[in-house]
């Protein structure tokens, strides 16, 4: 670095810089850590803290010593042997450490226009999160010389907290006030809010249930760097084998080096604007079994059909729809009828399962009343407008999330008249010859046989 004698100082800026530049923080920011592995880093364990210096002129004048103070008793400044000519400060200058500062003094009288100096550390005697004033002086020369300005170094050894915030492009989403966000099939993608302003672009990876490695995701700055507020890359939810809580694992440096991971993103909570370190991955939905009635049941059309199956596990506290059907063949083309509801029916607050509102009770069942008590596990419709025949029934449910499930195995019932009895039945035996009996069997030769039945009521 040149040195020459110019015109007497108008003006003196100085910038102050932390030892982390240029991995985690532009010049200007000067936030550290103690413990920080800066280079070059001679002795080891010093802090090292960089001050650009600028000064301008307007008349003939010089100056030849620079002075650093610090706030009283904030640091230990290392020894003056500690400070390395050409790489702590320029050639043909001198350090003298004082009780809270230390100056540069030129070895040969002269001006300057410009010079860095790192002063290192020995000790940091002020805990995490102290602000620490400099004072920069100029002195010696002809003079005269600006007034003292000031810079800012702060001890951090705090890593950043983070908050995420999941968001579904185009997979469907259950949000969750305080709880595991839900997400289904699609594309999505992560928000993440810092604490501080972030320099180093952080580095963040998706897992999976059960995956066997973590998919790494960009991240893009949504304000000038350095950065509070960084945006994901597209994530896309395919494997259904995989369902189950996804964990995102970020690396995020901030200004003085510290790192935050996975276990400093704050937990889900909607009054921080939060959605937590893990989401759901839901892309399956269980098909209800079927209770009652039994395969092969025989009623009347006069008494009620109490449709049963088990009710679905709904991890999100939403909606699920089920779906009944019955029909005249197993497979559900012939005189088909339909009819769906949705039911709340949330794992995580029991109370909070009902039928939703304009949802007739009955003929669905059980009640709101009892659908809140654990032990009732099935879902019903009543009907008693089901005509004489044998019937075939299923059920399939849909959750929040638009997941589908299979319907379920089908099973069938018979309905016949309004009686209350079964039916009874007369036989004639048409034959000729016969030889007819009044209260014993009938008597017929060989040949051809027609048998006639009556029914006490109409049979289909």
């Amino acid at each position: 670095m040149d040195f020459q004698e110019v015109s007497a100082v108008s003006t003196l800026t100085v910038q102050l810089t932390g030892p982390s530049y240029p991995t985690y923080s532009p010049l200007g920011y000067c936030k550290f850590r103690t413990g920080s592995t800066a280079t070059p880093y001679n002795p080891p364990g010093n802090v090292r803290l960089r001050f650009d210096v600028t000064a301008t002129y307007d008349s003939p004048t010089t100056f030849d010593t620079i002075t650093f103070t610090h706030t009283a008793g904030h640091y230990t400044i290392a020894s003056a042997a500690s400070h390395i000519s050409g790489t702590d400060y320029p050639s043909g200058w001198s350090p003298t450490v004082g009780v809270n500062s230390i100056s540069f003094t030129r070895t040969t009288p002269g001006g300057s226009t410009s010079g860095t100096f790192y002063v290192r550390l020995a000790a940091v005697n002020q805990p995490d999160g102290t602000d620490t004033t400099w004072t920069v002086t100029t002195s010696g020369g002809t003079g005269p010389h600006p007034a003292a300005v000031t810079a800012t170094s702060t001890r951090d050894e705090t890593p950043p907290s983070l908050r995420l915030k999941y968001t579904g492009i185009t997979a469907p989403k259950v949000e969750e006030a305080n709880f595991t966000d839900i997400l289904g099939k699609g594309t999505m993608n992560i928000l993440m809010y810092v604490n501080e302003p972030v320099y180093a672009t952080p580095t963040m990876s998706v897992r999976q249930s059960g995956a066997s490695s973590a998919t790494s995701l960009s991240l893009t700055a949504q304000t000038t760097i350095p950065s509070a507020t960084w945006l994901s890359s597209t994530y896309t939810i395919i494997n259904t084998t995989n369902d189950g809580v996804a964990q995102v694992l970020p690396s995020v440096y901030d200004l003085a080096g510290n790192q935050a991971d996975n276990s400093n993103i704050r937990e889900a909570n909607s009054s921080i604007q939060s959605d937590g370190p893990t989401f759901i991955v839901d892309t399956l939905c269980n098909a209800p079994s079927l209770t009652s009635p039994l395969d092969g049941t025989f009623t009347q059309t006069g008494n009620e059909i109490k449709f049963k199956w088990s009710a679905i596990t709904e991890q999100a506290s939403e909606y699920v729809t089920y779906n009944l059907q019955w029909a005249k063949n197993n497979t559900f083309t012939t005189e088909l009828t339909s009819i769906s509801a949705q039911c709340n029916e949330s794992s995580s607050d029991v109370s909070q399962r009902k039928w939703k509102s304009g949802t007739g009770i009955p003929p669905w069942s059980p009640s709101n009343t009892l659908i809140i008590n654990p032990t009732y596990t099935w879902r019903g419709y009543n009907t008693s407008s089901i005509d004489v025949g044998t019937w075939y029934w299923r059920v399939k449910a849909i959750d929040a999330l638009g997941n589908e499930s299979a319907w379920s195995s089908y099973r069938s019932f018979s309905r016949s008249g309004t009686g209350t009895d079964a039916p009874t039945f007369r036989i004639r035996y048409i034959k000729t010859p016969k030889i007819e009996y009044d209260t014993t069997p009938d008597v017929v030769g060989a040949g051809s046989l027609q048998i006639k039945i009556y029914a006490s009521e109409v049979l289909q």
